[in-house]
Formats: structure tokens, sequence, C-alpha cells
């Protein structure tokens, strides 16, 4: 059997794998498009504050706000005016409307990035987790896989003479008489001679071995080269997100080394009340919805004269930031219908008014609609998060035993039972991480969709307990 064998061959492997050329996996990565900038190490505190600065989206938003504020501050001087024409104060809390929504759209804008970056921060250290696991696995097989090779090689050069026996039967006299001309035992039938013999000869059974053992090593690098691809689009993205590499000047690269562990209990009711309360999206759409009931007034006091009569929207911003398009699918997302909201009304007091109120009634009803669809966007996070904590429980259960299998399995080569191993062992260390990373985006996710009112310390964090065993050396 493979595992007896390698005592036999071990010191010829060891002297041909040193001097086997390099694989495709030891040749120099490609590199990334943004190789020209320097990498330097940051925190995830420090990845938000730079996106807080740099990141041209919330800029945007900012200076939408400014233009709300110049509205607001210039009807506000007007009070006066207000006092004696009702219609022009409801343009004036209209426009602090306005200045509400446009604060709201910022306060949005600032969770939208920082959970974008708090992901592709995550998404980064994940790859390199699956890299600790998948290399020192990757190296083990490609050992075993090569001295295997090697004693392919072996058993196809000597098979004329481990198959002796069949050729003193052939030649009807013993191997040493015919070719040395030397009287001596029957070589073939000598115990130890037969032994040595089997452990050299090539079977069909070596053959499945190392066509299985090269199955699972060609999945392994196909793990590598996804963790490494994911590695460097993590980095992409997580510059553009702080505001660009032009920007920063330099590559970012996350110093964390593990995971986030936070894993509270949550209470779905308590986090639909933060969203209730903070939500971005609601805060505007409120804000929108209150301007149009205003509209209503203003349309009523104004004179009773016909044509055309401009609304807040002439002057006032009421744009509102749409929600993801609708998907729901494995990842559920809500989309939210905008705001209808004329320029100017057009006929007599009466006409206008009623147009209005039918504005109004649809105000209300996005608000409703827009209402639900948050809550239940919270309620398919919350339920997703509560199953992975679940499913994390059992993985760390199970990651006892393939710790130590891990650290078996990557201090040498194998045998044919624990080559068998390799993808599995593999598979769940990897798995528990990918649960320890989407347990982090969740939970990135419900601060995101509270406005940030959710309270979970998952931007700093210490080192596990259990870390996985260092990579050995080639």
């Amino acid at each position: 059997m493979l595992s007896r064998w390698w005592h036999f061959g071990l010191m010829a492997a060891t002297t041909w794998l040193a001097v086997a050329p390099a694989s495709a996996q030891d040749a120099p990565a490609e590199q990334p498009p943004y190789q020209g900038y320097k990498p330097q190490s940051v925190t995830l505190k420090e990845c938000l504050e730079a996106a807080l600065t740099h990141q041209p989206r919330i800029h945007a938003e900012l200076f939408s706000l400014d233009s709300a504020q110049i509205t607001a501050r210039f009807l506000n001087r007007l009070k006066v005016v207000g006092a004696v024409q009702p219609a022009f104060g409801a343009r004036i809390s209209q426009a602090n409307l306005g200045l509400t929504r446009a604060n709201a759209a910022v306060a949005q804008q600032v969770e939208e990035t920082f959970y974008s970056v708090r992901r592709a921060y995550y998404t980064y250290i994940y790859a390199r987790r699956v890299l600790d696991i998948a290399n020192p696995l990757e190296l083990a097989a490609r050992r075993t896989e090569n001295a295997l090779l090697l004693k392919k090689r072996i058993g196809i050069l000597f098979e004329p003479v481990i198959k002796m026996d069949k050729l003193e039967e052939t030649m009807g006299r013993p191997f040493m008489d015919v070719f040395f001309g030397l009287a001596g035992p029957n070589l073939a039938n000598e115990p130890l001679i037969r032994k040595l013999f089997r452990q050299l000869e090539w079977t069909t059974a070596n053959e499945r071995i190392l066509t299985r053992l090269h199955f699972e090593h060609s999945q392994i690098k196909k793990k590598i080269n996804e963790a490494e691809s994911g590695a460097r689009q993590s980095i992409a993205l997580l510059g553009e997100e702080m505001g660009g590499f032009g920007t920063l000047g330099y590559q970012p690269i996350p110093s964390a080394t593990s995971l986030p562990m936070a894993g509270p209990k949550l209470n779905l009711d308590e986090l639909l009340d933060l969203l209730d309360s903070n939500s971005g999206e609601l805060i505007q759409i409120r804000a929108g919805r209150t301007a149009t009931e205003l509209e209503v007034r203003a349309q009523r006091q104004l004179a009773p004269l016909r044509g055309l009569v401009g609304t807040f929207a002439s002057a006032t911003d009421t744009k509102t930031a749409p929600l993801p398009s609708p998907d729901r699918g494995v990842e559920f997302k809500p989309s939210v219908v905008g705001f209808e909201t004329p320029t100017s009304l057009a006929g007599p007091r009466r006409v206008r008014v009623a147009r209005a109120n039918a504005l109004a009634d649809r105000a209300r009803s996005v608000e409703e609609s827009t209402r639900n669809l948050l809550r239940l966007q919270m309620r398919v996070t919350h339920e997703d998060y509560v199953e992975l904590q679940a499913d994390i429980g059992n993985f760390e259960t199970d990651a006892k035993t393939a710790r130590g299998l891990f650290k078996a399995l990557t201090s040498g080569m194998l045998s044919v039972e624990e080559s068998d191993l390799l993808t599995s062992t593999g598979t769940l260390l990897a798995d528990l991480e990918k649960a320890h990373f989407d347990r982090a985006v969740l939970l990135a996710d419900l601060i995101r969709q509270t406005g940030g009112a959710l309270e979970v310390d998952i931007d700093h964090w210490a080192q596990p307990i259990a870390e996985m065993p260092a990579q050995p050396t080639p």
C-alpha cells in the first residue's frame, strides 16, 4: 500500500522534489492595475474616516444640502411676509422640510458608503484567511503528487525486473544464472525480494490514487486562484470606496488578520423601531409626504386664478434617493416608487386643490409602501442572521477536529487515507471563515438599514483565540 511505500521512497522523493521545476503556482502573480501605488496598512476606522473625507458621492449629497440650505435661509428671512401671506408660510415650511430631506440624504449616503467600505475590508480578510488554509494544503498535495509521480517513473523503469518471476518462468532458469552466469537461488521466490518488488510495482490501484489526488490538488488550486482574485478585487473596491487611489495616493491593505467575532443576539422588534426612527429613506420620504400635504394648504390659500400656479417643487429640492432595484432571489432588496411632484398646477383653485389632494394621497401611499418594504427587508436580514448564527455554532464544533487534521495534513506528505481528507478539511475550515464573513456583512447591513443607530462593535476587534496553524515551509 502507499502508506508503507513512503518509508522506502522518502529519501529519493525528497531529492527529486528538490530539483523539480517550479510549478505554475510559484510563477509571479499578475500585477493588479493599482500596483503603482505603495501599499499601506490601514485599520477599518482609518478607511471609514478616509471615505468620509474623500468619497465623491458624499460630496455630491453635501452640495445638495448646501443648495437646500441656501433656499431655506432665503425664505426664512421673509417670515414676515408669511404672516400676511399664508401660502408663503407654507412655502417656508416646505423649504425647511427640504433641508430635513437633504440632511437625511447625506446621512444615508454616509451609511451606504460605510457599508461598502466594511464589506470590501472584510472581503480582503476573508480571502486571506482562505489562502491561509488552502496554501498549506496545496503544498502538501503537491509534495505527495510529485512523490507518487516519482514512484510511477521508478515502477515503469524497473518493470522488467519487478516482473522477474514471470521472466524466470519463461526462461526456465533463475535470473542470476541467465544474466550473470552465477548459480544462485530463484530471487522471485525470496520473501524479502518479493516484498520489495511489490513496493516498487506501479499498479492500477496506484494510478487511481494518483488520479484522485490530482483532482483534489486541482480543486485546491482553483480555490487559491479564486481567493487571490478576490483579494485583488476587494483592494480595488476598498480604494474606490475610500475616494480613489489617485486621491489617497496609496494602496490600502487591511491590517486586521481575522474577521470580526461579534455575534450579538438581536431583537427584531428593537431593530424595527430603530429603522422607523433613523432610516434615511424613511426620513426623506416622510419629509416629502409632509411637503406634499402642505401644498394642499398653499393652493387653497393662493388667489383663485386660472392658468399655471407654481408648486413648492419649482423652488425647493424634493428629490428622494431611490432604493436598489427589486430582487426577491437569494438577497431580497426592495424598491420604492418616487414622488410625483409637478413644478406647477393648472386651472382654477378648486382644480388645483383637488390635484394637490390627490398627490398628497399618493405621497401617503408611497410612504406606507416604503416603510413596509424596508421593514420586510429588515425581517429578511434578521432571519438570515439568526440562521447564520446557528450555522456558526455547528461549524465551530466540527472545526475543532478539522484544525487537528489540518495540522496533520500540512506537516508532510500524505498517506492514502489522508489524501482523501484534503478537500473536505479545507472546505469545512473555509466554510467557517465564510460564515464569519457573512455574519460581519449582515451586521454591517443592519447598521446601514438602521441609519447607523444599531451599535455593534465590528469596526475594532481582537484576534480570535484559535488561530490557524502557521504555514509549513516549502
